[in-house]
Protein backbone atom coordinates (compact mmCIF):
# COMPACT_ATOMS: atom_id res chain seq x y z
CA UNK A 1 0.00 0.00 0.00
CA UNK A 2 2.97 2.20 0.99
CA UNK A 3 4.47 1.93 -2.67
CA UNK A 4 1.06 2.94 -4.22
CA UNK A 5 0.86 6.29 -1.86
CA UNK A 6 4.96 6.92 -2.85
CA UNK A 7 3.47 6.40 -6.62
CA UNK A 8 0.76 8.68 -5.98
CA UNK A 9 2.44 11.03 -4.81
CA UNK A 10 5.10 11.19 -7.72
CA UNK A 11 2.04 11.48 -9.95
CA UNK A 12 1.08 14.62 -7.88
CA UNK A 13 4.68 16.26 -8.03
CA UNK A 14 4.77 15.73 -11.84
CA UNK A 15 1.32 17.84 -11.95
CA UNK A 16 2.35 20.93 -9.87
CA UNK A 17 4.80 23.64 -11.61
CA UNK A 18 7.61 24.02 -10.48
CA UNK A 19 7.21 27.14 -8.76
CA UNK A 20 3.50 28.67 -8.87
CA UNK A 21 3.20 30.73 -11.66
CA UNK A 22 1.85 34.21 -10.03
CA UNK A 23 5.39 35.86 -9.77
CA UNK A 24 5.80 36.35 -6.11
CA UNK A 25 8.60 35.27 -4.12
CA UNK A 26 8.58 32.00 -2.99
CA UNK A 27 8.80 33.04 1.03
CA UNK A 28 5.52 34.87 0.41
CA UNK A 29 4.07 32.24 -1.32
CA UNK A 30 4.62 29.46 1.75
CA UNK A 31 2.55 32.11 4.02
CA UNK A 32 -0.51 32.17 1.58
CA UNK A 33 -0.19 28.91 -0.03
CA UNK A 34 -2.36 26.05 1.68
CA UNK A 35 -3.34 22.50 0.78
CA UNK A 36 -6.92 21.16 0.49
CA UNK A 37 -7.52 17.31 0.89
CA UNK A 38 -10.86 16.68 -1.16
CA UNK A 39 -12.41 14.14 0.05
CA UNK A 40 -13.09 10.72 -1.90
CA UNK A 41 -17.17 11.40 -1.77
CA UNK A 42 -16.50 14.72 -3.26
CA UNK A 43 -14.51 13.20 -6.33
CA UNK A 44 -16.67 13.71 -9.70
CA UNK A 45 -18.15 10.61 -11.09
CA UNK A 46 -17.29 11.94 -14.82
CA UNK A 47 -13.59 12.35 -13.99
CA UNK A 48 -10.56 9.76 -14.52
CA UNK A 49 -9.55 8.32 -11.15
CA UNK A 50 -6.27 9.37 -10.95
CA UNK A 51 -4.45 11.62 -8.88
CA UNK A 52 -4.43 15.42 -9.66
CA UNK A 53 -3.61 18.33 -8.09
CA UNK A 54 -5.49 21.91 -8.88
CA UNK A 55 -4.00 25.17 -7.74
CA UNK A 56 -6.43 27.97 -7.32
CA UNK A 57 -6.49 31.24 -6.24
CA UNK A 58 -8.64 32.43 -3.59
CA UNK A 59 -10.26 36.28 -3.19
CA UNK A 60 -11.50 36.72 -0.02
CA UNK A 61 -13.75 39.38 2.01
CA UNK A 62 -12.91 40.52 5.58
CA UNK A 63 -15.42 38.25 6.31
CA UNK A 64 -13.60 35.19 5.33
CA UNK A 65 -16.00 34.92 2.21
CA UNK A 66 -14.62 33.55 -0.88
CA UNK A 67 -15.52 36.58 -3.28
CA UNK A 68 -14.21 34.95 -6.40
CA UNK A 69 -11.77 32.42 -7.55
CA UNK A 70 -9.41 31.24 -10.49
CA UNK A 71 -7.41 28.33 -11.64
CA UNK A 72 -3.84 29.15 -11.20
CA UNK A 73 -2.43 25.47 -12.16
CA UNK A 74 -5.01 23.50 -14.44
CA UNK A 75 -4.86 19.18 -13.49
CA UNK A 76 -5.42 19.01 -17.25
CA UNK A 77 -9.45 17.77 -16.73
CA UNK A 78 -11.79 20.52 -16.08
CA UNK A 79 -14.49 18.85 -13.94
CA UNK A 80 -11.70 18.27 -11.22
CA UNK A 81 -11.01 21.97 -11.92
CA UNK A 82 -14.13 23.15 -11.86
CA UNK A 83 -15.31 20.71 -8.87
CA UNK A 84 -12.05 22.19 -6.71
CA UNK A 85 -13.15 26.14 -7.88
CA UNK A 86 -16.70 24.79 -5.79
CA UNK A 87 -14.92 23.37 -2.81
CA UNK A 88 -12.93 26.23 -2.43
CA UNK A 89 -15.26 28.82 -3.03
CA UNK A 90 -18.00 26.71 -0.46
CA UNK A 91 -15.53 27.36 2.67
CA UNK A 92 -16.01 30.48 4.47
CA UNK A 93 -11.77 31.06 5.74
CA UNK A 94 -10.83 32.71 8.96
CA UNK A 95 -9.83 36.43 7.45
CA UNK A 96 -6.09 38.35 7.72
CA UNK A 97 -5.85 40.33 10.77
CA UNK A 98 -3.90 43.57 10.40
CA UNK A 99 -3.81 45.31 14.01
CA UNK A 100 -6.46 43.89 15.09
CA UNK A 101 -8.84 44.13 12.16
CA UNK A 102 -10.15 42.06 9.63
CA UNK A 103 -8.96 42.87 6.00
CA UNK A 104 -9.88 41.01 2.62
CA UNK A 105 -6.57 38.99 1.00
CA UNK A 106 -5.82 36.29 -0.96
CA UNK A 107 -5.11 32.85 -0.82
CA UNK A 108 -3.52 29.81 -2.88
CA UNK A 109 -4.63 26.36 -2.68
CA UNK A 110 -3.41 23.41 -4.23
CA UNK A 111 -6.86 20.87 -4.36
CA UNK A 112 -5.36 17.64 -3.76
CA UNK A 113 -7.58 14.70 -5.24
CA UNK A 114 -6.94 11.47 -4.26
CA UNK A 115 -9.39 8.96 -5.91
CA UNK A 116 -11.52 6.79 -3.62
CA UNK A 117 -9.44 3.63 -2.43
CA UNK A 118 -6.53 4.80 -2.79
CA UNK A 119 -4.16 6.39 -0.23
CA UNK A 120 -4.28 9.75 0.98
CA UNK A 121 -0.67 11.78 1.23
CA UNK A 122 1.15 10.96 4.63
CA UNK A 123 1.61 14.35 6.34
CA UNK A 124 5.34 14.15 4.88
CA UNK A 125 4.15 13.86 1.62
CA UNK A 126 2.06 16.65 1.69
CA UNK A 127 5.13 18.85 3.20
CA UNK A 128 6.69 17.72 0.46
CA UNK A 129 4.09 18.56 -1.90
CA UNK A 130 3.78 21.64 -0.64
CA UNK A 131 7.55 23.11 -0.71
CA UNK A 132 7.18 21.71 -4.57
CA UNK A 133 4.35 23.78 -4.94
CA UNK A 134 6.03 27.17 -3.62
CA UNK A 135 8.91 26.30 -5.43
CA UNK A 136 11.35 25.24 -2.27
CA UNK A 137 13.77 22.16 -2.73
CA UNK A 138 12.55 19.34 -0.94
CA UNK A 139 14.34 18.26 2.15
CA UNK A 140 14.96 14.31 2.53
CA UNK A 141 13.34 12.55 5.43
CA UNK A 142 15.49 12.46 8.84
Amino acid sequence: MRAVSVACLALLLMAVPARAQVGLDPLLLSKIMHLLLARSSDYPEAAPKVPAVVMVLAFLGADGAVLDTSVLGSSGNPVLDGRSRELVGSHRWTPLQVDGAAMGSMAILGVVWTPPGMALPTPEEQRQLRDMMVGQPATPPQ
